[in-house]
């Protein structure tokens, strides 16, 4: 029997906000549905991605004492070094472009609800990457 390994983000509270709004079915209205003991009802993929890339960032962020949405190119060149190796590398690149689309989208929604400024959103190395020749 394989014992399970607790999920567990850096800034979880952020990361859980995220997850609600990014992997749950919406309503007509856009709100997310809930069932009738009152959970959220995801869409399973998008669900089990954003938590396993979350929980693979939080590895590093937790290292550093900083989110993901908070790096600079020019200051955390080794976290970002790091975020290559522990989250990108020896997937394919299916799982890579899924794995990029879910950090855009946690990055523009950073900034969409103050969690970074515009200048942050625009300067983090991750906003603009190979994948957006894919979308």
């Amino acid at each position: 029997m394989s014992r399970r390994v607790p999920i567990e983000f850096y800034n979880e509270k952020q990361k859980w906000e995220f997850i609600n709004s990014y992997a749950t079915e919406k309503d007509e209205a856009g709100n997310p549905l809930v069932d009738s003991s009152g959970c959220y009802v995801y869409k399973t993929n998008a669900f089990k991605r954003s938590r396993s890339i979350f929980n693979k960032l939080g590895r590093v962020e937790s290292v550093y004492n900083k989110d993901f949405s908070d790096i600079q190119s020019e200051t955390d060149k080794k976290m970002i070094d790091d975020i290559y190796l522990i989250c990108f590398s020896n997937i394919t690149d299916t799982a890579g472009r899924s794995a990029l689309c879910i950090i855009k989208a946690y990055l523009l929604w950073c900034r969409d609800n103050d969690y970074i400024t515009t200048k942050q959103y625009n300067e983090n190395p991750f906003r603009r990457t190979i994948s957006d020749d894919y979308e």
